[in-house]
């Protein structure tokens, strides 16, 4: 994944290969304008991630909840996968974590449960 600055006139003649990298190797390209940044060539996959996470910071009950979870990771409080709640099992998120069957935070599967 790295950041890459390249001339409009070059990411044109090379955008097929670009949204590739993209793509599949997380690039991202600064694209410039007679010099000065103008755009921003990423993944649709990251782009979707970073709609999802400003939308979940404009939530401040969800903030409250992450701070939370935050502050009982770093106590390490957490609870094992076992014993969370059947919807925050399937959620579409977390059933990666589901399969390496990893502890999660107390405060987390609670108020996710709850909340969602």
């Amino acid at each position: 994944m790295a950041e890459k600055v390249t001339s409009l006139g070059v990411a044109v003649k090379n955008l097929p290969e670009l949204s590739q990298l993209a793509e599949s190797e997380w690039d991202r390209y600064v694209i410039t304008n007679v010099g000065r940044p103008q755009s921003v060539l990423i993944s649709y996959q990251e782009y979707q991630g970073m709609k999802e996470t400003l939308e979940l910071l404009q939530n401040p009950e969800a903030v409250t909840q992450i701070n939370e979870g935050l502050r009982d990771l770093s106590k390490r409080k957490r609870v094992p996968w076992t014993r969370a709640t059947p919807a925050f099992k399937t959620s579409t998120a977390l059933t990666d974590m589901q399969e390496a069957a990893v502890e999660t935070p107390l405060s987390a599967v609670t108020r996710a449960t709850r909340s969602y």
